[in-house]
């Protein structure tokens, strides 16, 4: 509308405001409505129970005193307010599309063949759109005024606002405004916290978000907070501020600096107008913990993978409103990856389209019948990277399409064919594809299990198309090692931040703030005889020889000879117990504790006492973490019969790697722990564990079906296949097929719940699944079990 400068047609956009919204609202309004839509009376009775049985009280000098019956509205922060109050604004719809049908309003089309929208409503957020016309204008108030009588709602005239399209004239917009006795504005303001409207000034129309994420970090800069927990406050309170922004916009990537520089500044302590110095760069923090990093986000990015999941969805949802608009102003004759950016769109199609490098590097074809998909450009190789082929084209030309690879009388391979063209290890791949002839090809996404795109799954795309720009060492793969050691020691987070410090070199030794040119001298405070490195602080000073020789740990300090304090933590972490890891690292925490102490001329504990007070402090530690561990790890140590007539069936399955085999084992067990039947199997491995279960899993279950048990409560060990079998969503990746038929056999059954339980709740299924190994049948006992199971079956019921 802003844009539109020429043209006899005229368009306005009014931002409704109601009055007391909630408020307001009419009961029998309500009711009318439900019966309308088709609510059964009972049903209908029951919602206006919740609604008409409520009262009120009022606090007199601290006493709750009276009660007031009202007799309309709807409850604020009621769960069920907010969808009673979208039936009311059905009213309303109503009204608006049956105007539009008979022709007293137009909606407002933003190209020729793009589909017309009269109105957008959100809750109590809307705007309608219609011809900047004295009679569009008269029909619109009388339309309001009928769902105003009808509802109880109230127009906020004041707050109203009315946005015209640039070629509307001046006359005309003073008499619409008179005729709805509101005002005229250049800007909507914020609609849904957003803004309608982005002109030039991309990092002005944003600042919000630094605003209200400042506002966050300047409450917390007064705390008493330890870098453990400024670090949780990052993650999940000023990096989750700007996410609804950024999943629609493409926020500047200057604004997007600024805000890392600030999270960085408080992160690193920083307050008000002081320095402070950044030991790490923030691109360095943003790594992945087991990388070296922290793994706070990198925003640019992050916005990225947000804006790919909204290209996505256009994808896989055609027939959404958002994906006719855009279709029919930007891409009417292509997909949503293959258009242009005209120089005149929109910042919404911009920074959607930003994001398309990712959904192009992520997305992959699912193959039905080959017949959309090119095998040179395409990405369609399954467990490969990279996803397109990387064979020199031969035989076949640019534009061969997956289905000449198909044989179109037995619907499979051409394997010579494939054998001639391809590399052997694509060759093997491309075979091992399933094919289904009647289905077409869709695309899926190859960062998650089921084939649906996650923004995390994008985020990660990206920082590995980052890393890899970098070639990959030994080096890089034994640090991913150490950092992922370092990071899973049962100490308290501000203690593995330290010890993260110390490994990175971002203490602030006397060594370290001299070669930064803030300190004239680097001798140790402590001892007055060496330089302060972190190595000298923490392991070879006299002090800390001391405390390490009192300690529980002495023989280590005797026995590791490095003059690096990474070697020391690195050899602590390959070689000694996980108790006395624990030791070592609470122990160096308050050994540096105690530097700190003799720098600024404190107190300090007395060598000798600190090894005690270390395993102490990992003693207290330990016992509260113990008390509140997870009830179900605690409840859940060995096999629980099942209550009632139910039956459990436990499926495990053991890998012959040299065999290329999985070995199944399945047992059912009545609420007595007798053994209704028992099964094993060798059957030949799939690419990977998943399909592997997946394909056990279907197996076992037939197994119940055809033994006649159709109550069972499945127990098994893979937590990923319970996922994918008990989404919502289609299973769109290579497994889906498989979970399809997993799902289906819910219709088997009259009851079927599946659990995921720990290995040493599953032993005797896992022992029947080793003994499949070099059966070439399978096994099948009914009403009673194999006797060497049965020491175990007793067990597990003691």
């Amino acid at each position: 509308m802003k844009s539109k400068r020429r043209g006899r047609a005229t368009h306005m956009a009014v931002k409704l405001d109601m009055s007391k919204a909630y408020d307001r609202v009419e009961w029998e309004f309500i009711r009318a409505m439900m019966l309308k839509l088709g609510f059964a009376d009972r049903w209908v009775n029951l919602i206006m129970q919740c609604v008409q049985t409520v009262s009120y009280s009022v606090l007199l000098n601290g006493a709750p005193a009276g009660f007031i019956k009202p007799t309309r509205g709807l409850r604020q922060g009621d769960p069920l307010s907010p969808y009673l109050f979208l039936i009311c604004t059905e009213g309303l719809t109503s009204l608006l599309s049956k105007a539009e049908m008979t022709g007293s309003l137009q909606g407002l089309s933003i190209c020729r063949g793009g589909p017309q929208i009269s109105h957008l409503f959100f809750a109590d957020d809307s705007l309608i759109f219609c011809r900047a016309s004295i009679a569009d204008c008269r029909a619109l108030t009388y339309l309001l005024s009928c769902y105003e009588r009808a509802s109880g709602q109230k127009l906020n005239q004041e707050k109203t606002s009315l946005f015209f399209s640039t070629n509307t004239q001046h006359d005309i917009r003073q008499a619409i405004c008179t005729e709805l006795h509101t005002t005229s504005t250049g800007d909507l303001g914020k609609y849904l916290g957003l803004p309608p409207i982005v002109g030039k000034g991309k990092k002005q129309a944003f600042m919000d978000v630094k605003h209200k994420i400042a506002n966050k970090l300047q409450g917390w800069k007064g705390k008493l907070l330890s870098q453990a927990g400024k670090e949780i406050l990052i993650k999940s309170v000023a990096q989750a501020i700007p996410v609804y922004s950024m999943s629609c916009f493409r926020i500047p990537d200057n604004l997007c600096k600024e805000i890392n520089s600030m999270v960085g500044k408080f992160w690193w302590g920083q307050k008000s107008t002081e320095k402070k110095i950044h030991w790490q760069k923030w691109s360095n923090l943003c790594q992945k913990k087991q990388d070296g990093g922290m793994g706070f986000r990198d925003l640019s990015m992050f916005n990225l993978a947000l804006l790919a999941k909204q290209g996505w969805r256009l994808l896989q949802n055609p027939d959404t409103l958002l994906h006719r608009v855009l279709k029919a102003k930007y891409f009417p004759d292509c997909s949503f990856l293959d258009a242009q950016i005209p120089s005149h769109s929109s910042f919404t199609w911009r920074s959607l389209a930003q994001a398309r490098h990712i959904i192009r590097l992520g997305t992959r074809w699912r193959i039905g019948n080959g017949s959309q998909v090119n095998i040179w450009k395409d990405n369609w190789i399954s467990s490969s990277s990279p996803l397109k082929i990387i064979s020199p084209r031969q035989i076949l030309p640019e534009n061969a399409r997956v289905c000449d690879l198909i044989d179109d009388d037995s619907r499979l391979w051409k394997s010579s064919l494939i054998d001639s063209i391809f590399l052997p290890l694509e060759a093997e791949q491309i075979k091992s594809i399933p094919l289904h002839p009647s289905r077409h090809d869709s695309m899926v996404w190859s960062g998650t299990p089921n084939g649906q795109f996650s923004t995390r799954s994008a985020y990660q795309l990206q920082a590995a198309e980052k890393s890899s720009l970098s070639a990959s060492t030994s080096d890089q793969s034994r640090n991913h090692s150490f950092w992922k050691s370092l990071w899973g020691v049962a100490v308290p987070n501000k203690i593995k931040v330290f010890m993260w410090r110390a490994c990175k070199s971002s203490l602030p030794t006397k060594a370290n703030l001299f070669s930064r040119g803030v300190l004239s001298s680097c001798t140790c405070p402590v001892c007055h005889d060496e330089n302060e490195t972190i190595f000298h602080t923490l392991w070879d000073c006299q002090y800390a020889r001391t405390v390490w020789q009192n300690s529980l740990l002495h023989k280590l300090h005797y026995s590791i000879q490095v003059s690096n304090w990474n070697d020391v933590v690195e050899e602590v972490l390959r070689t000694q117990r996980q108790q006395d890891i624990e030791t070592f690292f609470t122990l160096a925490w308050m050994i540096w504790g105690n530097r700190n102490n003799a720098w600024l001329q404190k107190p300090s504990a007395d060598a000798e006492i600190l090894g005690e007070k270390a395993a102490t402090y990992v003693e207290e530690y330990n016992e509260v973490t113990k008390k509140v561990e997870d009830s179900r790890s605690v409840l859940c140590r060995k096999w629980s019969p099942p209550t009632g007539s139910m039956l459990k069936m436990n499926v495990a399955t053991t890998y012959f790697n040299t065999r290329k085999s999985v070995g199944l084992g399945v047992v059912i067990r009545n609420s007595r722990g007798e053994q209704m039947a028992s099964y094993c199997e060798e059957f030949p491995s799939a690419k990977d564990s998943l399909h592997s279960a997946a394909n056990a899993m279907i197996k076992a279950l037939q197994f119940g079906v055809d033994a006649g048990f159709y109550c069972l409560m499945v127990e098994f060990s893979h937590s990923q296949l319970k996922a994918l079998i008990q989404s919502t969503e289609e299973c769109l990746s290579e497994i889906g097929d498989q979970i399809a038929h997993i799902r289906n056999f819910r219709t088997k059954f009259s009851h079927l719940d599946f659990i995921v339980i720990p290995g040493s709740c599953n032993r005797a299924a896992k022992m029947l699944a080793g003994f499949a190994k070099g059966n070439t049948e399978p096994s099948i006992w009914l009403e009673e079990g194999p006797a060497f199971l049965l020491p175990i079956v007793l067990a597990e019921l003691s």
